[in-house]
Parts: C-alpha cells; sequence; structure tokens
C-alpha cells in the first residue's frame, strides 16, 4: 500500500488500529508540515517514538534526522548515529547546527515568576530526578531521552492547560451574557 497517496483521515484511522508504516507517513507529515497536516513537531516526535517500538527502521532514520538537526530538542549527533544505525543508514557526515534550539513553554507559577519548561531548564531536571533517580541513570543518551520525553509531556500538559484557559474564558463570557438576559429579562 501507498500510504503517500492515503488522506490524513485515513492514516489516523490506520494509526488507530496500530498501523506502524501509517503512523510513520502522519510523523513525516507532522515534522515537514505537508499534504494539509500543520507542522507539529511535538507530535511527529511521539509518533516515531510509538512506531519505534516496533522496530520500525523508518521510524529510526525519522528520529535520527530530527535529532542530528536538533529539531524540537538541540542537536546530539550520538544519538542519531545510534537511530541511523538501527535503520540501517551508514552516515558519517552530520548537519552543522550553529546554535542548540531551546524551545520551551511559559508557564505561570504564581503572580510574578513564570516557570521555564524545557531542555535547560530546571522543573524538566527536577521532573526526571524524581522519576527516575539520580543513581539510576548510568548512560548520558537514557537521560537525555528521558529528558527529553519529559519536555514533550510538559509542552502538551502546558498546551492542554492552555487550551483549558481560554474554554474557561469562553464559559465565563458566556454565562455573564446569560446572566445579562437574565436580568435584562427580569426588568
Amino acid at each position: 500500500m501507498d500510504y503517500t497517496k492515503l488522506t490524513n483521515q485515513d492514516l489516523e484511522q490506520l494509526i488507530g488500529q496500530k498501523d506502524v508504516e501509517a503512523t510513520c507517513e502522519m510523523a513525516d507529515r507532522c515534522l515537514n508540515g505537508t499534504y494539509g497536516v500543520e507542522r507539529n513537531l511535538n507530535r511527529a516526535y511521539q509518533l516515531y517514538h510509538r512506531a519505534e517500538s516496533t522496530g520500525s527502521k523508518r521510524a529510526y532514520a525519522g528520529l535520527a534526522y530530527m535529532y542530528e538537526n536538533g529539531i524540537l530538542f538541540g542537536q546530539n549527533i550520538e544519538l542519531a548515529k545510534k537511530y541511523y544505525a538501527m535503520a540501517g543508514i551508514e552516515k558519517t557526515e552530520f548537519a552543522e547546527v550553529q546554535q542548540p534550539k531551546k524551545h520551551y513553554v511559559e508557564m505561570e507559577s504564581g503572580p510574578r515568576e513564570p516557570v521555564r519548561v524545557g531542555v535547560d531548564g530546571q522543573v524538566i531536571n527536577q521532573i526526571v530526578q524524581e522519576a527516575i533517580g539520580t543513581e539510576d541513570v548510568q548512560q548520558e543518551e537514557s537521560k537525555q531521552h528521558l529528558m527529553e520525553m519529559a519536555v514533550s509531556r510538559a509542552q502538551e500538559a502546558a498546551e492542554a492547560a492552555r487550551i483549558a484557559a481560554v474554554k474557561a474564558q469562553e464559559a465565563a463570557a458566556a454565562a455573564d451574557k446569560a446572566a445579562e438576559y437574565a436580568k435584562k429579562a427580569c426588568l
């Protein structure tokens, strides 16, 4: 089956059925913002990781590309090499990223202090430390992978909180309008 010819809706149905190739195709579309899919690096990363758990070489190649080019997280050539090798791709030259890309979400922790959640943020370090313990991690790449997963989850949570806040504001405005109509009706 040629997955590039499937609609996004068809791909989503196949992803629901745990079709690995459909998952990788949608990850590619999210990574590149193609076929009518908005560019969504978090979703691309999550889909590649979902497919990675099945041993998909295409998922390994997608993750390798993201790590090599510093997409979503800082460039990590060691992880890129590892994933390229798992994909069966021999690569000796790698992209040069001038400055590591820092993606973070600002969340309000109180009336004055925003908390930065990102690759270089203390909150992420704290989440990782609590989740796995300091002594439990022996390899730096495992620590990096877990940190990246924590960042991804924190970004998802921040986005969900932002959407919930917008919905709450809309509900409050609707409630105010209903109260205003009720008040006019009583007059």
